[in-house]
């Protein structure tokens, strides 16, 4: 009897799991991806400063989604 009670606390723990990485997936890079997809295209028709203004949108993107440089980087550059 103890040895099922092992298997199915393993079978629901790994449900668990699976539910907070599809939960992860769907709100952390799925939103990541897409905001950096409407970057770069933007970067691809623009010229000069404007190319400038999108490179550092993107570089901010992709910082903003690092929780632990996050921080810093924003105290830093405010």
């Amino acid at each position: 009897m103890l040895g099922n009670d092992w298997i199915y606390l393993g079978l629901f723990s790994a449900f668990i799991l699976l539910l907070l990485i599809i939960g992860f997936v769907t709100n952390v890079v799925l939103p990541l991806k897409e905001e950096a997809q409407y970057i770069k295209m933007e970067m691809n028709r623009s010229i000069g400063g404007e190319y400038r203004y999108w490179k550092r949108k993107l570089k901010q993107l992709y910082i903003s989604y690092i929780p632990v440089y996050r921080a810093f980087y924003f105290k830093k550059h405010r």
